[in-house]
């Protein structure tokens, strides 16, 4: 769970960069770099990182479950 943790938190950070990059973007740059919205990845991001809590917790669950 922390590496998924800090996998997340990384994810975010550069999401985050690519939004603040379409929000003000540089002359120089493509005007579409990112092709889909840094916005949707995230939400996308933020979703599966859902899932992937409640198997964990489905998970540990199960081991307490029959361990007991």
């Amino acid at each position: 769970m922390h590496l998924i943790k800090r996998s997340v938190s990384h994810a975010v950070e550069i999401l985050d960069q690519e939004i603040e990059a379409i929000e003000h973007p540089n002359p120089e740059d493509d005007l579409d770099p990112f092709g889909t919205h840094p916005t949707i990845k995230k939400a996308k991001l933020l979703m599966d990182v859902g899932y992937l809590h409640i198997a964990h917790n489905n998970m540990l669950s199960g081991v307490i479950t029959s361990t007991n």
